[in-house]
């Protein structure tokens, strides 16, 4: 997994995530690694000295490599998130009243439809009688439709209540 895009995904921590970000980019800085693998916990609280004074670097050369490393991504998955996961909304609640247990459907996972009677009218119309057959066949399907919601929503009382 770890060799998949993009570099870093499926570490088990930031020091592994931008070990392997390091490892797969050609133009690394080459102190960076060893800063990363050797002197992380250092580098997590800002120790610089002491990680200069570990590795034998001059303070610009650990600048140099710092920067290299800020501008890794410690949280490489990310770019493909969506935001923040969306929450289930239940198709029904189970409230608790004096006298019992209701199942209470909540209607915003319902959806609101009807059959426009602008169409309804056409079927009697003789203007549109070349088109009866279509019109005929699509407001069945649509009163199909709106009849299996219904029962949906009843078979969905029934289920919860048993």
């Amino acid at each position: 997994m770890q060799s998949l895009e993009p570099a870093g995904v499926g570490a088990r921590n930031v020091q592994e995530c931008l070990l392997l970000q390091i490892g797969r980019d050609p133009d690394a800085d080459g102190s960076a690694q060893r800063i990363v693998r050797d002197c992380f916990s250092d580098l997590e609280r800002g120790r610089l000295p002491r990680i200069s004074a570990q590795l034998g670097m001059t303070p610009e050369e650990l600048k140099k490599s710092l920067r290299y490393i800020r501008a890794l991504n410690p949280r490489p998955g990310l770019a493909y998130g969506s935001g923040a996961a969306p929450y289930v909304q239940p198709d029904a609640v189970i409230v608790r009243k004096q006298d019992g247990y209701h199942v209470v459907i909540n209607e915003a996972n319902c959806p609101k439809l009807s059959l426009s009677e602008y169409y309804r009218n056409m079927l009697g119309s003789d203007e549109y009688i070349s088109a009866y057959g279509y019109l005929r066949t699509n407001l069945d399907s649509a009163e199909w439709l709106l009849r299996s919601l219904g029962k949906r929503k009843k078979t969905l009382q029934k289920v919860i209540r048993s």
